[in-house]
């Protein structure tokens, strides 16, 4: 009988990044101005988020309808 063990490695989470420091970004990162990305968070509420989150948030706020 073998007593091997096997570890498992916990899912690698993705980083998360301070609203204002994306928001800075937000040209080179999703070719949106940084009053649209502060807009966009300031609304949502969220001080952090990892960047997929970021890109949804930003993209729901520019294509939300007034």
């Amino acid at each position: 009988m073998s007593d091997k063990k096997t570890t498992t490695t916990p899912a690698t989470q993705a980083e998360t990044y301070e609203a204002k420091e994306i928001a800075a970004n937000a040209p080179r990162l999703f070719g949106c101005s940084i009053d649209i990305a502060t807009a966009a968070f300031k609304v949502s509420g969220t001080e952090r988020a990892t960047l997929t989150d970021a890109k949804k948030i930003i993209k729901d706020f520019a294509e939300k309808r007034v």
